[in-house]
């Protein structure tokens, strides 16, 4: 797992996160290495590996933890993100959050945008 996260954090977040938010820097400093964080003053970026399969739900709850006054967007990969859909729904309507998802075997450049209230497009 160590290793897979370290293959991910080296070879596709950074581009990942550049796609959603261009300004973003990575952060570093303690944070859970389940992700990889970037941010500015205005947003948090959670970048999430395939590798976490069912611990990418975590990222909503740790985002929205860790996010203070910033707006929060998860980068999810394709087919682990549902769950996070699913319970994004059932919070505030006025948070701010955005999520996107990502399929690393087709393309890096397309991220599908999932915004809205029910969490689908």
């Amino acid at each position: 797992m160590k290793q897979a996260r370290t293959v991910f954090a080296a070879n596709h977040a950074d581009r990942l996160a550049q796609q959603v938010d261009a300004d973003a820097l990575r952060l570093t400093g303690r944070y859970s290495s389940r992700f990889v964080w970037f941010g500015t003053d205005d947003v948090l970026t959670l970048v999430v590996g395939a590798q976490e399969e069912g611990n990418t739900d975590l990222a909503l709850a740790i985002g929205l933890a860790r996010r203070g006054e910033r707006e929060l967007r998860l980068v999810l990969p394709h087919g682990w993100h549902e769950p996070t859909l699913y319970r994004w729904a059932r919070l505030r309507d006025d948070l701010p959050l955005r999520v996107w998802t990502y399929d690393v075997h087709m393309s890096y450049d397309v991220l599908a945008d999932h915004v809205s209230t029910t969490g689908w497009n």
